[in-house]
């Protein structure tokens, strides 16, 4: 999956040789283009996250056929941008069922009150709620998550890293 300056969305099914432009199946979802972050789950190639200029993220099963609004801006009130996705590795809830998480940052500009934050979906059969994770960054306003990462092993080691800065974080440079 590539997204590009010209407001496109193109899978490739062969390593990069080709690649056709799925463009349309997530305007047809909704998508305002740009698009601009993307996920894709490495375990499960076909399970794919695309946040475009509203903010709002989509999410597809089926490598980009189709996509789902999975309803992150009214679910958390969220003006802000996505600045960053990440699709984790199966882990199991118990008995037969089987999740991924999906994440994201964020960054919220210019309103002098909030902060980036990481909220979780679980993607089950269906899509849960979205929760903060409630990262604590200092300072407390005006920072951002631009990278978010999943353990390989998360079905065992349900480790998450994250980086996030605030605008005030650039230190001295040397000239």
């Amino acid at each position: 999956f590539v997204g590009t300056a010209n407001s496109r969305l193109y899978r490739s099914d062969n390593g990069g040789l080709t690649f056709d432009n799925i463009t349309q199946s997530i305007i047809d979802a909704g998508a305002l283009l740009p698009l601009h972050e993307i996920g894709v789950a490495s375990d499960q190639p076909k399970y794919v996250a695309v946040s475009d200029n509203q903010p709002k993220v989509y999410f597809s099963s089926d490598s980009g056929k189709t996509w789902s609004d999975t309803q992150v801006d009214s679910q958390i009130g969220f003006t802000g941008i996505v600045q960053c996705i990440a699709i984790s590795g199966w882990y199991s809830g118990g008995g037969t069922d089987v999740y991924h998480d999906l994440a994201v940052g964020t960054a919220a500009w210019g309103d002098n009150i909030t902060t980036g934050q990481i909220w979780i979906n679980k993607i089950g059969k269906s899509f849960g709620s979205w929760q903060n994770q409630n990262l604590k960054i200092t300072p407390t306003v005006g920072a951002e998550v631009s990278s978010i990462a999943f353990s390989p092993t998360y079905y065992s080691d349900p480790t998450i890293l994250a980086v996030a800065s605030a605008s005030d974080d650039a230190g001295p440079t040397d000239n």
